[in-house]
């Protein structure tokens, strides 16, 4: 009952401060390789209007140690539309295509919400071009294809980190303490579900329900 109760507690609000906590660490990490001073916020651009995204730059909009700098986008009509949704400042660029937000001078890291099918090839240029990335999951169709992404972030000197932001929020450690405390005992089993109804435009639509966008499907999705 009171990991129930905890989890239910923190299960309404934990997307964007999961998002935030992500940000930290991911600018925490940043500024270990490439800045010394703490008040300089870090310079964000987003490589793709997804709905997954919308989590993540309310996080940037909302976190005082970050700036989202661009956006881009394969259809300018989709990210005008998406820039209103979202509430983009107009100082925030709007970018018809990914390599132009590579290019840009400005962006220091990158985070990535594009289709599984296009992680590879666009987290090479993304690193060729000395950008840090966040990496939305899954992160990879195989083992030896994240292997190489984090060769080509290694050899370019820049970080690689997954998204899967659940993993960064402070409800872990609460869990933890919780777990530790003699009052709850040793724990015996534990048995956890995360399922959703996406219908039927989910599945005519959905990169998730599509081997052109991600052919892991719900395991790749779901079961990261």
């Amino acid at each position: 009952m009171i990991l129930t109760a905890l989890l239910l507690l923190t299960s309404c609000y934990y997307l964007v401060q999961g998002g935030q906590t992500l940000l930290k660490e991911a600018v925490g990490s940043v500024r270990n390789k490439d800045m010394g001073d703490s008040s300089t916020p870090v310079k964000f651009g987003v490589m793709g209007a997804a709905n997954i995204a919308r989590k993540n730059i309310r996080a940037l909009k909302l976190a005082r140690n970050c700036q989202l700098i661009a956006v881009a986008s394969r259809s300018m009509d989709k990210l005008e539309k998406y820039a209103k949704e979202n509430d983009l400042d107009s100082s925030v660029r709007l970018l018809d295509d990914y390599q132009s937000l590579l290019d840009d001078p400005d962006i220091q890291a990158v985070y990535m919400p594009l289709p599984t099918v296009a992680h590879t090839e666009w987290v090479k240029k993304a690193a060729k071009a000395k950008k840090h990335i966040i990496l939305e999951k899954p992160v990879a169709l195989s083992h030896s294809e994240f292997l190489e992404m984090v060769k080509d972030c290694r050899r370019e000197g820049v970080n690689l980190m997954d998204g899967t932001m659940f993993m960064h929020h402070d409800r872990y450690s609460s869990l933890l303490k919780h777990l530790n405390d003699p009052v709850v005992g040793e724990v015996k089993h534990i048995r956890s579900s995360f399922s959703f109804n996406g219908g039927q435009e989910f599945l005519d639509t959905n990169i998730r329900a599509s081997n052109q966008g991600d052919p892991l499907g719900c395991l790749g999705d779901l079961g990261w």
